[in-house]
């Protein structure tokens, strides 16, 4: 976690986003804060998803049966 902070937005600017979200009923849930946000959310989801979709699809498996044309294992 401490890596994840390197480089991040100052305090400051988290304490004013969290101020406007608790005072400002139209904030959506999700609110991405600081430069570079939406760059590092995108990556995490990259990531996470390179690393579950082959977990996922042995479950949909389990579910569904093998994909069509797909090697036996």
């Amino acid at each position: 976690m401490r890596g994840a902070a390197e480089g991040a937005a100052p305090a400051s600017v988290f304490a004013d986003a969290i101020v406007a979200a608790a005072t400002d009923h139209g904030t959506p849930v999700h609110t991405l804060v600081g430069e570079g946000a939406e760059a590092a959310v995108d990556m995490a989801v990259k990531v996470l998803f390179r690393r579950l979709a082959p977990q996922f699809v042995q479950h949909a498996q389990t579910l569904a049966g093998p994909r069509p044309g797909a090697a036996p294992e």
